[in-house]
């Protein structure tokens, strides 16, 4: 149930994040980017997996070309790119409080509460 309610989270969450997102790839490489929703093309600065207390922060996510994410997934982040993870690791505790301040407000608007969706695993 719980993972289930982390990808029904998470797609709400991309969908109102690509709906902020800028007209070009942010590594400063200029390319336009997709008109629809493209969630290779949205890069969680502080990965989800090392740091899921960031996973729904908006701040925590930047907007790339697919090559610019692959580049920076792969550990090759170009200048900007490393700019905003150092930001990220110093904002660390802001970027955790958004992304709970996002899960309480998706959980209150479809009236879920913690303990009646996480006991029933």
């Amino acid at each position: 149930m719980k993972s289930d309610l982390d990808s029904m989270l998470m797609n709400i969450f991309f969908t109102y994040a690509w709906r902020l997102r800028k007209l070009k790839c942010e590594c400063g490489c200029g390319k336009f980017l997709p008109r629809e929703i493209n969630k290779a093309c949205m890069d969680h600065t502080l990965e989800k997996s090392p740091y899921p207390e960031c996973k729904y922060s908006v701040q925590n996510i930047k907007y790339y070309t697919l090559d610019c994410h692959t580049n920076k997934g792969n550990g090759f982040p170009n200048e900007e790119q490393q700019k905003h993870i150092d930001w990220a690791m110093e904002n660390k505790e802001m970027l955790t409080r958004e992304s709970s301040t996002f899960v309480d407000r998706i959980m209150s608007k479809l009236k879920l509460e913690d303990n009646v969706i996480y006991n029933k695993e």
